[in-house]
């Protein structure tokens, strides 16, 4: 998860209030892109994911695994109703 919520590429702070527009993009799963008006061409952009020394893995490369092997079902209260 990322850390960097509250400023921009340009080092401005990012009011989320104010935010109209958020688009996420699969080329870069690292990044946020805003518009703080309707009226604007250009996306904000905030890095979420800083690069640093310590980063092994990024976040494209999780596995997820399954939660369930098989539906979990529902309850037999849930089937007398």
């Amino acid at each position: 998860m990322g850390n960097n919520f509250n400023k921009n590429t340009l080092g401005q702070k990012v009011v989320w209030k104010d935010v109209k527009v958020l688009k996420v993009s699969k080329e870069h799963p690292d990044r946020l892109f805003y518009k703080t008006s309707y009226e604007e061409k250009d996306f904000g952009e905030i890095i979420v994911m800083n690069k640093t020394r310590n980063a092994k893995r990024k976040s494209c490369d999780l596995e997820l695994s399954k939660l369930y092997t098989e539906p979990p079902g529902i309850s037999k209260e849930k089937k007398k109703t």
